[in-house]
Formats: C-alpha cells, structure tokens, sequence
C-alpha cells in the first residue's frame, strides 16, 4: 500500500530533495556561514561642475582659493553585504576613499546615513587632499552611508576603498 500510495512517492522525493541540499551545507559550511564584507559603489554617473575644455564665464574658488580645471561631483555608496556586523574594534587599519594626488577631494558630505546609531564619522582635513577616514560604530547587514564627493578632476578620475577589516581579505567595489 505505502509504495504505491503517490502521496508516499512525494514525500519520498521531498526526503531525497532535502537530503541532498543540507549535504551540501554539511560539505561546504562556508556558504551560510557569517562574515564580514565591506564593499562600495562609485556611481557610474558624475556631474561635471567646471569643465576646462570649454571656455566658461563661471568662475569657482574654494575656501577662497580659486579653483582651476575641472570639478565634479560624484556618489559613492559604502555598506556592509556580509552577513556579520563590522564593529570599530574590527578595523585593523584605517578605511580610507582615496582619489589620485592630481584630483583633490574639495568636499566631502553624506547624503544618506542607513541609521543614525551606527555612529558614522568622516575625518578630513581643510585643506583639498586625495584622501578621507571613515570610521563608525557598527555597520550591520545591509547598514551603510551615500557620500557625495566634489573634486578637482574629470569623470574617468579612479576613486577607491582602501582598509584592512577583520576575516576581508580586501573591501572591493560591487
């Protein structure tokens, strides 16, 4: 009677099924394991504020320097994909956005903060440099910050995450 049920059939397929799954996280336990994984996005899409290709009445000064070249304005969003919480005491050197030395960082804000009590900091200097510290609190799942970045240099200008975190190989851009 059981073997010929079809009621016994499916669940015996269900059985095999969920057999051969958890199998797979037995083997290679990695998969669903925690971690910590800080990555960044730089938005394909920069404004450009002052061209120097194009002749322009507009003329721009910063803290009262005037600027010349080009300036633009990008987003870079900064998060934690992994599965742990990436906590201040977990940063084993300094997170630091970094821009080449022939394109200063002007300004440096963030536009959006995921949640207030991750205690998110930005150190800058005042004068233009290629590079800012980041630091917070805690960054959980999916926790993060949108920064927008003013800078003297064209739309090709490489930004990048550098820092070392606690079991991160490399913090790499998503």
């Amino acid at each position: 009677f059981f073997t010929a049920h079809p009621l016994f059939g499916l669940i015996c397929f269900v059985g095999a099924i969920a057999s051969i799954v958890a199998l797979l996280f037995a083997v290679c336990p990695w998969i669903t394991s925690p971690k910590r994984n800080l990555v960044y996005c730089v938005n394909p899409i920069r404004t450009p504020i002052v061209q120097s290709v194009q002749t322009s009445d507009v003329s721009l000064s910063y803290k009262g320097r005037p600027v010349s070249g080009n300036v633009t304005v990008v987003q870079v969003a900064i998060w934690n994909a992994g599965r742990e919480p990436i906590r201040s005491e977990d940063i084993l050197g300094p997170i630091i956005l970094r821009t080449p030395d022939d394109a200063a960082m002007l300004e440096i804000k963030p536009l959006k903060i995921t949640r207030e009590v991750i205690g998110f900091a930005l150190a800058t200097t005042n004068t233009p440099s290629s590079e800012a510290q980041l630091g917070w609190k805690i960054l959980e799942r999916n926790d993060g910050v949108l920064l927008q970045i003013a800078y003297a240099g064209t739309g090709t200008t490489p930004i990048k995450l550098e820092g070392t975190i606690v079991g991160q190989q490399s913090i790499h851009e998503g």
